[in-house]
């Protein structure tokens, strides 16, 4: 990047320092006197994945299971000789490995409608593409354009196929939040970066970035994110993308300086050339961070919630352990939080008393697809269309048409069994 605008990335957080901190967690746990923490997050993740839980469960489970053994960690010998910030390093390092882990799992969770949100919310970005700066009464300034590219770039690497713990989605929508603020500083002073300057910008960075699982990667934050760092600066700045969420969902004309027959004339474009699948929508996520690419060796293998149980050759242990990658087939059955005593040692919770979250209610349910003009568009250009003739993006959307339905098909299917018997 032009060295000119180096000031657009102050205070934006590298996500390779995750990556360090993770493998320097994880290089510890190869010690042989850390078999016991190992054996514990080989057994956690597979119980984890062995029961249904709604969202809500997961997430207590998740929390429960981390000071569990971090508490443990802060105790052992291999730790105890570091300071206050290797400790918190390491608390980061085993969220990060974790929710790696178990992402097949927890992120589009069956129980909900996350992947119906995410659709209707996309479509929503991609009819209002006709919305440029000036109708957010946003100033016509030189960098303007930089700034917004650099700040896309960041939401979409929300999506990336590396960013799957909640502490790196939300330092993707911080970065980005950094970005258009050190924009708003370069051209005026101190205060010009308050909620009503800053919101215009965020709002038009979201619509140029055009993230396609927007909804469920905020759940996912609210859900899995430790509840002592959703303060102060990351939670204000969380909760200014949910009203700009909200914001976009429900935005008319009369939000916007525009006309209302010019908004209704830029709608009916956008939605035509979304019909004919002429809409194209900027892809930022393949440039910047290219060392996600280079995924470390000790991070892969997720859970999915297809698969059967295997182990991976993740060693974290010598010739002693290894942590699983475990994944499983669908469980009809759902662990009470009494049942719960009949697991691990560690896994003695009692979900009821920890009800207070972000996500969704705790009482699973099949999820419902709802209709959108999108996905009739979608029925119908794949029912007619031949293979040659797909994009790579329809192909994308394809199978996350297919992979929802899939979810809702296992799930129906493993409950009809389980009634029966």
């Amino acid at each position: 990047m032009d060295s000119a605008l180096d000031f657009l990335l102050h205070g934006v957080v590298d996500p390779a320092d995750y990556v360090k901190e993770s493998n320097s967690f994880l290089e510890k746990m190869k010690h042989k006197s850390a078999f016991e923490l190992v054996k514990s997050i080989k057994e956690f993740t597979s119980y984890f994945v062995e029961g249904s839980y709604s969202p809500d469960e997961q997430s207590n489970l998740v929390h429960q299971f981390m000071k569990s053994l971090m508490d443990r960690i802060i105790m052992h010998r291999l730790w105890l000789p570091e300071g206050k910030e290797a400790i918190e390093q390491g608390t980061e390092a085993l969220e990060r490995y974790l929710l790696h882990k178990l992402y097949g799992v927890t992120f589009h969770h069956p129980s909900t409608d996350d992947m119906a949100t995410d659709e209707r919310f996309y479509y929503q970005l991609r009819r209002l593409q006709f919305i440029q700066p000036l109708h957010l009464d946003i100033p016509d300034r030189p960098l303007n354009d930089a700034a917004f590219e650099l700040a896309a770039q960041e939401l979409c690497f929300l999506d990336h196929q590396q960013c799957k713990s909640p502490r790196e989605k939300l330092m993707c929508m911080l970065n980005a939040i950094k970005i258009v603020s050190n924009l708003l500083r370069h051209y005026g002073d101190e205060e010009s970066t308050g909620a009503d300057d800053l919101f215009p910008y965020l709002i038009y960075t979201i619509l140029k970035a055009s993230p396609r699982q927007f909804h469920s990667n905020i759940r996912f934050v609210y859900r899995f994110r430790s509840r002592t760092k959703l303060i102060d600066e990351p939670a204000y700045y969380l909760m200014q993308v949910e009203t700009a969420v909200a914001f976009i969902e429900n935005i008319s004309c009369k939000d916007l300086s525009i006309s209302e027959e010019d908004f209704q004339c830029g709608s009916r474009e956008c939605e035509e050339k979304i019909r004919t699948g002429q809409d194209v929508i900027a892809n930022f996520s393949a440039g910047g961070k290219k060392f996600l690419e280079r995924e470390d060796s000790l991070l892969t293998g997720t859970i999915t919630p297809s698969d059967s149980v295997t182990e991976s050759s993740i060693v974290l242990h010598g010739e002693a352990s290894h942590i699983s990658s475990v994944s499983h087939p669908v469980n009809t059955s759902t662990p009470s939080a009494n049942s719960l005593s009949d697991g691990p040692q560690f896994l003695h919770y009692h979900l009821s008393s920890h009800s207070t979250s972000h996500s969704d209610s705790p009482t699973p349910k099949i999820s419902t697809s709802r209709s959108s003009p999108d996905r009739e568009f979608v029925v119908e250009k794949f029912l007619n269309s031949e293979f040659e003739q797909l994009t790579v993006a329809e192909l994308r959307h394809l199978l996350h048409c297919y992979q929802s339905l899939a979810h809702n098909y296992v799930t129906l299917k493993h409950r009809t069994n389980h009634d029966k018997c």
